[in-house]
């Protein structure tokens, strides 16, 4: 998606998950299946207060119009949304203002599955009219709500760097990709979230964190959290793990067979936990990749456990 802007944080793990193909992630069945229960319009809202260049990518199917807030309309026919074709222009719709001033725009539409309104200083954004909606990215914005209670078809979300201090997705069970970072959440539950492969989730006030059912994990990333413990011994798929900049005094990794990529620095863990942890780093053949931060606990390990092991040990 172009305009995806992720921070420099957790770059090294948002690379490996791959950003550039989240536009594939898209629940077809779902969608078309709650079509019968459309309105003959669906509306989305959202405002804004920026004299910046607004830019949205849209696909969905039908005629639609985008009603600015400032006299302003623009009446289009939607493109159905192509992975192909997701970050061509085809998708884009611009709106440049004349002044700061607070907008309300509004987007009126039978059919609309893929929507991108990232970094445009949005303080609220209503998509509960438009229950087929597969893909939403708002990152960036100054959200303070967002209500995904009736969008039950969605299967990715980006809400990173907004001001959410609750999220609710115990309805989109279709989710399997999910990115939250950079928000103010105390606590977040994925328990109902069964399919999803990647969740970011780093730097909010998460004191806990349980994932024992998200078993099709792949890339998990809660960096700087308060996390005391992360039990991640069911997810046994998980390639990517990124855990820096919490609480953590022990970490099992005895089952985590598929991991090439663990970023673990400024945890609490003794030197002899962080032994016992090298010790339970699986041997199988590949690269494999270990961040830490030098510390002088770290020093006092014995790095060759690991690297026994095959994996590049990056001290920072």
């Amino acid at each position: 998606m172009k305009r995806v802007v992720f921070r420099i944080l957790v770059a090294v793990l948002v690379a490996t998950i791959g950003c550039n193909d989240i536009a594939v992630f898209t629940a077809p069945d779902e969608a078309n299946s709650m079509i019968k229960g459309y309105n003959d319009e669906a509306v989305i809202t959202m405002t804004t207060k920026s004299e910046e260049v607004m830019v949205f990518d849209i696909a969905g199917s039908g005629a639609f119009s985008i009603d600015w807030g400032d006299g302003s309309v623009d009446n289009h026919t939607l493109e159905e949304f192509n992975k192909d074709y997701w970050d061509d222009f085809k998708y884009e719709y611009r709106h440049k203002y004349s002044d700061i001033s607070l907008y309300t725009i509004t987007i009126t539409c039978k059919l609309i599955t893929h929507l991108s309104c990232s970094n445009n200083e949005l303080t609220s954004l209503d998509v509960s009219n438009n229950v087929a909606l597969t893909y939403l990215d708002c990152h960036d914005n100054q959200l303070t709500r967002l209500d995904l209670s009736k969008n039950t078809a969605l299967a990715y979300l980006s809400c990173d760097g907004n001001k959410l201090t609750n999220l609710d997705v115990s309805k989109n069970t279709t989710l399997t990709f999910l990115a939250c970072s950079f928000n103010q959440l105390s606590n977040l539950d994925v328990s109902k979230n069964t399919a999803l492969t990647t969740l970011a989730c780093s730097s909010n006030q998460l004191t806990s964190l349980d994932v024992s059912k998200n078993i099709e994990l792949t890339h998990l990333s809660c960096y700087f959290n308060l996390l005391k413990s992360l039990d991640v011994t069911n997810n046994i798929g998980l390639i990517n793990l990124g855990c820096g900049n919490n609480q953590l005094t022990i970490l099992d990794l005895s089952n985590n067979t598929a991991l090439v990529r663990l970023g673990y620095g400024e945890n609490e863990l003794t030197s002899s936990a962080l032994n016992t942890l090298f010790e339970m780093l699986h041997s199988n053949d590949g690269e494999k990749t270990m961040y830490i931060n030098k510390t002088t606990i770290t020093n006092n390990c014995d790095w060759k456990i690991a690297e026994a092991k095959g994996w590049t040990v990056y001290m920072h």
